[in-house]
């Protein structure tokens, strides 16, 4: 199997990296150093997802020495102020601080090959809710590599945050065989999708970000990574079919945002606006007045919304042989189409009340767990594992 170069670089980590980190295991765990590392957000930036929520749950907690690792520390001015510390991803000074954090918050990242040690508490809130899309090492042309990258990444969990019945059961106990301890209590960044005064400020925010003017509707175009190469055979979204399409059906001016998955190669020349780099999902899914994806959880945080969205899966057939799913696409309760001609038919003949039925029958059969205080769940673990003790020693 021909290594791509994320994989390639998690591979040399899993190899060097317990040798080169040697040192770092002799230096004292500091209980109350809480790192938070997230790596599901823009290609700029990883101030995000669901370590922000657990971050901002716990920013004004003096007792608790907090640590992100981003792309660009000078990009964070504010979290500096708080008093945050800031390191780079991969330099020396993030190797040491999350080799002795007490806790470390995460949404996947660094937990496959980060060599952590007996006393370090990693919590993994993941990076997607539901139950969809195979993971990559759950597929049966999986490799050894990623079998063993997998049982890594599952051997250095403490606890697991999970936002479904059906993902504590197919997913964390099943393709991640994770044995250890489950907090169902939701994503903590999914705590804001279920407050209707916090959405309002996320979409706001982002709306003044992205010079989007009041009054004009958005479609967020957000497709999932895919491991293998593109068909051109294909049909390519056809994005002013869509906003036809969305105009005569809801009314209004709509304006389409493009999100690609961060591993993805970017298009150019697309009509709309490219928000690939916005750092953070959440903020668009509550400006987005709609959503088009395909395999992507994203399904599973918008549906909280109980916006419309609609699936563009030209390749279902195929992805379906060569990727496979833990819950039948057709069973989503979604909209799906395999051309734009079917698309737009599914956006002219969309029934608002059947299709919250079909929600609200997802979120029934995969035993949603999202509970709006997931964020606070997870801080009061910390703060029980942190001890909230200040160790003696150099402030490294």
């Amino acid at each position: 199997m021909r290594l791509g170069r994320v994989d390639l670089r998690s591979a040399i980590a899993s190899w060097l990296l317990p040798v080169l980190l040697a040192p770092v295991r002799l230096l004292t765990i500091r209980r109350n150093r809480v790192v938070f590392l997230s790596v599901a957000g823009g290609s700029a930036s990883e101030y995000s997802c669901n370590p922000r929520a657990v971050y901002e749950e716990l920013a004004d907690d003096a007792d608790l020495e907090k640590v992100w690792l981003v792309a660009d520390p000078a990009q964070y001015p504010a979290l500096r102020a708080a008093g945050v510390r800031l390191a780079r991803h991969g330099s020396v000074r993030a190797a040491v601080l999350l080799g002795t954090a007490g806790v470390v918050v995460t949404n996947g990242g660094y937990v496959n090959w980060f060599p952590f040690r007996h006393g370090q508490y990693v919590i993994n809130t993941w990076h997607g809710g539901g139950a969809y899309k195979r993971l990559p090492f759950d597929r049966s042309d999986a490799g050894r590599r990623e079998r063993r990258k997998q049982q890594l990444g599952s051997d250095h969990t403490s606890l697991f945050v999970s936002s479904s019945r059906s993902f504590t059961e197919l997913v964390v106990r099943g393709s991640l065989g994770y044995h250890g301890p489950v907090l169902e209590v939701g994503m903590p960044r999914n705590d804001a999708l279920l407050d209707p005064q916090r959405r309002a400020e996320l979409a706001d925010r982002a709306r003044a970000a992205l010079g989007i003017p009041h009054g004009t509707s958005t479609v967020l175009v957000a497709p999932t990574f895919r491991r293998d190469d593109a068909d051109g055979n294909l049909e390519p979204l056809d994005a002013e079919g869509l906003t036809r399409a969305l105009t005569q059906r809801f009314g209004g001016d709509w304006l389409v945002l493009w999100r690609e998955h961060r591993l993805a190669m970017r298009a150019s020349g697309r009509p709309g606006l490219d928000v690939g780099d916005y750092p953070d999902m959440q903020d668009l899914l509550c400006l987005a007045d709609v959503l088009v994806t395909d395999y992507s959880s994203a399904v599973w945080d918008y549906s909280l919304l109980g916006r419309p969205c609609f699936l563009y899966v030209p390749d279902l057939a195929r992805f379906t042989d060569r990727n496979g799913f833990y819950v039948a696409l057709p069973d989503w309760g979604f909209p799906y189409a395999t051309g734009n001609a079917e698309l737009a038919s599914q956006v002219a003949g969309f029934d608002e009340a059947r299709y919250r039925l079909g929600v609200t029958r997802h979120h029934e059969v995969l035993g949603s767990v999202e509970s709006g205080n997931a964020a606070e769940a997870v801080a009061d673990v910390i703060r029980r594992h942190s001890g909230h003790d200040h160790q003696e020693g150099t402030n490294l």
